[in-house]
């Protein structure tokens, strides 16, 4: 995992691999965040060539379940509304 803040927009951005067959339930605790999420996420075997990512905006509460897609990439961008 790796998060990164935005300087401009003082965003968070999150990246996430997952490399193992199954999928994987978990908790994100957002603590003070203002919670709009768009999460680009790229899913598929291994072996496939041809994936394209997927963009879904979504609203959270402070504390959220998260599942992690099998063979997955995410990129999800944390909108803090404080610029």
């Amino acid at each position: 995992m790796i998060v990164v803040k935005v300087k401009a927009t003082r965003d968070y951005i999150i990246k996430l691999v997952k490399v193992l067959l199954k999928e994987v339930n978990t908790a994100i605790d957002l603590g003070d965040f203002g919670i709009k999420i768009s999460e680009d996420l790229l899913r598929g075997e291994p072996q496939d060539e041809n994936q394209k990512p997927v963009t879904t905006k979504i609203t959270v509460s402070k504390t959220s379940k998260y599942q992690m897609s099998a063979y997955s990439f995410s990129v999800t961008r944390i909108k803090t509304n404080k610029v």
